[in-house]
């Protein structure tokens, strides 16, 4: 039996409370980290919706929510869930990847690269990310290239440390965030000149670079006047992911 195997078959991306695990379907799937490994969720039909006992492939979750920091959540579970088949995503109730088969090469290399994207920002502190880049996948999917602008987990759960809301409104957001077939990668992003218009997955929004790359940490670059803050944290053939300071803000005026 593989332990580190099995740890990523019992993990899920995203932040899942015991709460919201009484919502889903009956039967629902969910994929873990384990790619085409999926959990399955089911619920007790007595009693209120809100003292529903969960399942877990069968096994009673016990002791809900016994870790959660905003970034991590824990549930004890009673007893043991043995290794996943590969064929626990197949269900018409699931929150896994679309299986259907892809009608060109071109498409499967971009399933290939968007899976391996959120694997690397999953491992590397953005994994809110990750999970709504699944719930467009379908979208990410059909295009050719993406460059996507990210924030990281923790600035996602402090609201963008404004208390504005504006973290949770990223994931809202994602569109606005990703550039669609274009693959900027640092050298390129940064040699953009001030009043390039960068159009988004949102239509008729699009990104400006309102302040030159280039120029030393004294002046960063910024786009919409946020700071990007980091470069090609995640890049492939397809996909390239850059860090911003904040979630963009949609301008109301032009760039002189």
């Amino acid at each position: 039996m593989s332990i580190p195997l099995l740890l990523q078959e019992h993990s899920l991306p995203g932040l899942y409370t015991i709460h919201f695990l009484r919502t889903l379907d009956f039967g629902t799937k969910i994929e873990s980290f384990a790619t085409d490994r999926c959990l399955t969720i089911t619920a007790s039909s007595s009693g209120f919706p809100t003292t529903r006992k969960v399942f877990i492939n069968g096994v009673e979750i016990t002791k809900p929510d016994l870790f959660y920091n905003g970034l991590l959540i824990i549930h004890g579970i009673q007893g043991f869930v043995s290794h996943l088949s590969p064929f626990s995503c197949l269900s018409t109730t699931s929150l896994d990847l679309p299986q259907q088969p892809p009608p060109t090469a071109a498409f499967s290399i971009m399933r290939s690269m968007l899976k391996e994207a959120m694997t690397m920002l999953r491992i590397s502190g953005y994994s809110i990310v990750a999970l709504a880049m699944r719930v467009k996948y379908s979208e990410l999917a059909d295009l050719m290239s993406v460059t996507l602008f990210a924030i990281d987990d923790e600035s996602i759960f402090m609201d963008g440390g404004n208390g504005e809301g504006r973290g949770h409104a990223y994931v809202a957001e994602l569109g606005f965030h990703i550039v669609p077939n274009r693959l900027l990668t640092a050298g390129g992003l940064m040699g953009l000149p001030i009043g390039t218009m960068l159009p988004t997955m949102e239509g008729g929004q699009d990104l400006v670079v309102t302040s030159a790359g280039g120029e030393g940490p004294l002046t960063p670059m910024r786009i919409n006047y946020v700071k990007v803050k980091r470069y090609d944290v995640v890049h492939n053939s397809r996909v390239v992911v850059h860090v911003v300071s904040t979630p963009f803000h949609r301008l109301d005026h032009p760039v002189i």
